[in-house]
């Protein structure tokens, strides 16, 4: 059975250090066609170097482009403008694909069967953050429940897990220039309207934690006004059944809630790095009764990926 082209665009600017694991990742796909398309808006650090030394040692996977763009909605387009290949999906210059997911993917997008969208899980990486070694949140209700996201208060389709037929992109249009930091949460939005995400039970991707990220550089809170401002625009009319439903769900649930969650579960961590548990476990009830969404990842699951890190180095350290 012949295998469809897949093509992968990397946004590229400034990352080097991290570029080439991104693109061995690729490279250890092993997958028989496939197309990178490297788009660089003009790097001043060794991406180029990087990018060029994947270019000549694999001509034809690995395409670079160097030219400014507005943003990185931008330079996805651009790349997504000249992909080939049936199936799609990008990966973020410092993040990274698991060995040979592609092959799963191309077997998993069965357009005949109307399943044009897939979604592996994905896993947190990098250092000093308190996610690394928990997984991304993936998972898919509905296209309302995708909307609602003031109910989580998080995006529960992981980016670099994600993959779609070639005619999605084409219904549902590229992405938005002028957004920059919910720019594949808003691609998802209208993917959704019109196609389910089919989760796979695999872990595809890793999604890399860091000082000069660009989600590390936003609070949750103001990533979180950003996805429910995107989200607004997918409600459709005050005649549509949907724009009343999320209109009545925003204002059941209130970002307060979150922003109540988040205020509780800084300080459950502040108890328990001060070693007051009484205090810690206070605060995380409190978490719960304002969100349990939050407390769960971000206290019961941190938690628990703080343990298996610390066991880890415990580990090394014997040895």
């Amino acid at each position: 059975m012949t295998q469809p082209r897949i093509s992968i665009v990397v946004p590229s600017l400034n990352q080097g250090r991290y570029l080439g694991e991104a693109l061995q990742s690729l490279v250890d796909q092993e997958y028989p066609d496939l197309e990178v398309i490297i788009q660089d808006a003009g790097s001043t650090d060794e991406s180029l170097e990087v990018a060029s030394r994947y270019v000549r040692d694999h001509p034809d996977t690995f395409k670079l482009f160097v030219e400014s763009d507005s943003g990185q909605a931008d330079a996805l387009n651009r790349g997504f403008a000249r992909a080939g290949g049936s199936v799609l999906g990008f990966l973020n210059a410092d993040d990274v694909l698991m060995p040979r997911i592609l092959h799963r993917v191309a077997a998993e997008i069965q357009p005949e069967h109307g399943r044009l969208v897939v979604m592996g899980r994905c896993v947190f990486g990098g250092e000093g953050d308190r996610y690394v070694g928990a997984e991304h949140p993936a998972e898919y209700v509905s296209h309302f429940e995708h909307l609602a996201i003031w109910k989580r208060g998080f995006n529960t389709v992981p980016q670099p897990s994600t993959f779609w037929h070639r005619s999605v992109w084409e219904r549902s249009g590229g992405f938005d220039p002028g957004e920059r930091h919910v720019l594949d949460y808003d691609l998802f939005c209208r993917f959704s309207r019109h196609h389910r995400f089919h989760r796979i039970d695999e872990v595809w991707s890793m999604y890399r934690m860091h000082d000069a990220s660009k989600t590390a550089a936003r609070t949750e809170a103001e990533v979180l006004q950003d996805a429910i401002r995107a989200s607004r625009r997918y409600w459709g009319s005050w005649l549509s059944p949907l724009r009343w439903r999320c209109e009545l769900s925003y204002w059941s649930w209130s970002t307060q809630r979150h922003e109540h969650a988040r205020h509780h579960s800084r300080r459950a961590e502040e108890a328990y790095g001060a070693g007051r548990p009484g205090r810690a476990i206070i605060e995380v009830l409190q978490t719960f009764r304002y969100s349990p969404q939050v407390a769960w990842q971000r206290l019961v699951v941190g938690w628990f990926a703080a343990r298996k890190s610390g066991l880890m180095q415990k580990i090394h350290r014997d040895e």
